[in-house]
Parts: C-alpha cells; sequence; structure tokens
C-alpha cells in the first residue's frame, strides 16, 4: 500500500553519518526544489539498500522527481539533499529525435547505476518563470521510449547542445541559469585562434603547436607556403573537419584540395588559390596552419585524446585513438571517411620501435593533461575535452585543436569497450562531484 505521507527511508548507518534520526521532520531538497518530509528506517539486506534512500510516492511528488527510485543523498546544513539531479542539455531536431539517441540512453543508464536522476532536455523545454523543465527520461532500464515530465530546475546540466546557424546559443541558457543555483559544464571554449593564443603563452605548449596565422589575405598565404610549401587553411570557428582545404606548392604552381573534394585542383594564380579555399567555409575569420609531415607513407593520421575530469575534479586520460584519412581525403575525422584504429600497432607499422612507441604515447598523455589544465584557466568548468595530435617522422608530437564536445566514435568503432564505458562514466561522476556528492556519500 503506498505512503501518503512526505517519508525518506534511510538506513540506521547513514542516519548516524548524517547526524539525523528516525521520526525526526527535515527538508529534504533535490535542484531547486524542497519539501518537508519524516525521516524513517530503511530495512535490507542487499548493498543497495545499506547506502541509498528512497522517497515515499508522496514525498518524490512533491519534489516533482519520478517515484520508486534509490537515491544517493548528502548533509548540507540542516537540509537532507538527494539524487543528484543531473540533466543534460540536448539539440532535438524537427522529427522530435535526438541526434544522439543511444549516446543518452547510456548516459542515464549510468547515472541510474550512480543513484542519481537523470533527464534530457532542449532550449524549448524551459519554463522560466516556474523555474521547470519539462525533461524527457527513461523508466525502467532504459528500452522503453522516452516519456516526458516536469522536473525542477537541476542541480547540474552537462552541455552537449551542438549549435547551428540561426540555433540559440547554450552560453545564455546555462548563465541565466546559473542565477538559480544551477552549475554546469562545457560551455564552448571559443574558436581555434583564441586557443591558440591562451595555449602559446605557455612556453612548453608553445613549442608543440604548428606555426599558425589568420588568413588576412592572399599574400598572407603566399608568406606561409614560402616558409613551409604546404599549408592547410581552416576555418576558426570551424567543427568535423568542415571547410578545410590543404595548399601546397609543386613545380611553381598551387594545388588545392578541399574536405569535400576527392581531387586536387591546380592554380597558377595565389588570388584564386585565396578565394576558393576562403568559399569552403562561411566563417569570418580563416586560419592558415603548417602542415606537419606524418610518418607514415600509406596516409596522413592524427590522435584523438579524451580528457576527462574524474569524481575527485582531477584530469584524467581515459583513451587514446588515431583517426586514418580516407583514402584522398584531406581530413581525418571520422564525419569525413577517416576510420579508427590502435595507436600502438598504427606506429608499429610506421616503422618506430616499442620503446619510441612508448615514449610517443608518454608524450601525448603528459601534453594533453597540461593542455587542459591551461585551456580550464580560461574556461571553467570543463568536464571533459577531445585534444587533437599529429605526430611527424620524427616522432615528435604537434598539438592540432581542442573540442570541448568530443564524439567516442572512434573507440566505439575499435570496439574498445572499457575506454567507451569511461567516456561515458566520467562525466557522470564529475556532474556527481559538482552538485556536491563527493567519493563515499
Amino acid at each position: 500500500m503506498p505512503e501518503t505521507d512526505n517519508i525518506i527511508r534511510i538506513p540506521e548507518n547513514l542516519c548516524t553519518k548524517l547526524g539525523v534520526s528516525v521520526g525526526q521532520s527535515i527538508t529534504v531538497t533535490v535542484g531547486n526544489r524542497n519539501a518537508r518530509a519524516r525521516i524513517a528506517s530503511r530495512a535490507g539486506d542487499t548493498d543497495k539498500s545499506l547506502d541509498t534512500v528512497f522517497l515515499s510516492e508522496r514525498l518524490a511528488a512533491s519534489l516533482n522527481i519520478p517515484a520508486g527510485m534509490n537515491l544517493g543523498i548528502a548533509r548540507v546544513d540542516n537540509k537532507l539533499k538527494v539524487g543528484p539531479l543531473i540533466a543534460i542539455l540536448a539539440k532535438q531536431y524537427k522529427t522530435g529525435a535526438f541526434g544522439q539517441d543511444s549516446f543518452y540512453r547510456k548516459l542515464l543508464a549510468q547515472l541510474r547505476k550512480l543513484n542519481c536522476i537523470g533527464m534530457v532536455f532542449t532550449p524549448q523545454s524551459i519554463n522560466w518563470e516556474q523555474r521547470m523543465i519539462n525533461g524527457y527520461y527513461l523508466t525502467g532500464n532504459g528500452s522503453n521510449g522516452w516519456k516526458r515530465r516536469w522536473f525542477p530546475f537541476p542541480d547540474v546540466v552537462y552541455n552537449r547542445y551542438f549549435r547551428r546557424d540561426g540555433d540559440p546559443w547554450s552560453y545564455p541558457i546555462l548563465s541565466r541559469m546559473q542565477k538559480s543555483g544551477v552549475k554546469s559544464f562545457n560551455a564552448p571554449i571559443g574558436s581555434k585562434w583564441k586557443i591558440h593564443r591562451w595555449l602559446s603563452l605557455d612556453r612548453e605548449i608553445r613549442n608543440h603547436i604548428p606555426d599558425t596565422r589568420v588568413l588576412t589575405d592572399a599574400k598572407a598565404l603566399q608568406d606561409m607556403l614560402q616558409k613551409h610549401r604546404q599549408v592547410y587553411v581552416k576555418p576558426a570557428g570551424g567543427c568535423q573537419g568542415k571547410g578545410i582545404s590543404r595548399v601546397r606548392k609543386s613545380n611553381g604552381t598551387y594545388l588545392c584540395q578541399g574536405t569535400k573534394d576527392c581531387q586536387e585542383y591546380k592554380y597558377n594564380d595565389i588570388n584564386r588559390v585565396y578565394m576558393r579555399a576562403r568559399s569552403t567555409s562561411k566563417s569570418k575569420v580563416m586560419l592558415v596552419q603548417q602542415a606537419i609531415t606524418p610518418p607514415s607513407k600509406s596516409g596522413h593520421f592524427d590522435v584523438r585524446a579524451m580528457v576527462q575530469k574524474d569524481q575527485t575534479n582531477n584530469w584524467q586520460i581515459t583513451g587514446l585513438a588515431a583517426r586514418v584519412g580516407g583514402k584522398g581525403r584531406v581530413t581525418t575525422n571520422l564525419h569525413t571517411g577517416g576510420r579508427a584504429e590502435r595507436l600502438e600497432s598504427l606506429l608499429a607499422g610506421c616503422g618506430f620501435s616499442g620503446s619510441e612507441v612508448s615514449s610517443i604515447i608518454s608524450s601525448i598523455k603528459k601534453l594533453a593533461i597540461k593542455i587542459a589544465e591551461a585551456l580550464e584557466r580560461h574556461v571553467k568548468p570543463i568536464g571533459e575535452i577531445g585534444l587533437d595530435f599529429i605526430i611527424d617522422t620524427n616522432g615528435y608530437v604537434w598539438f592540432l585543436e581542442a573540442n570541448s564536445k568530443p564524439g567516442r566514435r572512434a573507440f566505439s568503432q575499435m570496439e574498445l569497450d572499457k575506454e567507451e564505458r569511461l567516456t561515458i562514466r566520467r562525466p557522470m561522476l564529475y556532474a556527481r562531484y559538482l552538485a556536491g556528492f563527493r567519493e563515499g556519500d
């Protein structure tokens, strides 16, 4: 028979830890919602029942959250905070579906394992006056379809919103929610040029950045080609390998190939090359960057490092994956025909010895952590970041670019189950940390 009162059931060992007692009346909070409840004992012989709490249906309804869940708990002053409630900001398409449906289901499954409440929402789901969100959630084991209900503003938002032209920016949305006490992570980190300037302030990192300049005119392109003979032209704010062109000098002519091109186009006039390279992107600011010669004669590749915060607020290397460019293609991005491979075997195939492979991988990991720490000094908080590196013929590591909303496709392609699971679990652990639920709570 369902309980009709606001009751929170807490195991006796947790009551002692929290400094509360059975029968006591106390304020229970989740997100920005709170309600008075009476503490009752929770009996059980399972491990889960020893470190989680259970809310009566009435209390769950008072807090605007689904009933029947095992939840974490933390003492905050004279209140008990349950959950926490973690929300994922996403883009919804006109069809009503999410672009990363499977990924969001995995995130919510992780939250359930962590005794958290999870939902997905879009900018259109927010009721600012009531400070409520009409979010999407999954019931049971998550195999059923999405359901909607009204939730309170969450404790933490994991920003996975990919903006397109004409869409609202996520930053103003999250800034406005912050005024209601909502924390968030993974705001946009800025353009490639802004990141370049930030990282160039660090001498050690600067030594690993290819020569990069703003493409102001045809002369700037010509000067870089005179210096390096081969360069890449890319939009300062681009992503997924779009709008990139490779330009090189050959026998007094210029050869240019864009992301979508399957072949190079020959030009005699640098002005025509400049106009073609600029026309591949709508970005107002374009960059021209020194090309790095790869060690493989069979094709070019780069390395994606997934760097994520853990439950103790420390940066960790979750995984490394090599991305090999499609035959005849300019970029290695998986969206433009690239494929993922294991880095160790690829480097060995390039002729590097075992000790050299270990040294290269160690350099990538060390540099990735240092870059993440450097970027965090300018943009906070960042919970995860995808960093792309390239290796030259001597095994030297160069940094290419950073992505604040990295995909997991490379790890799933290589069937690296452990790394893929970690890429999903760690941001949820970090979200729990931001909500004030520390390890051991």
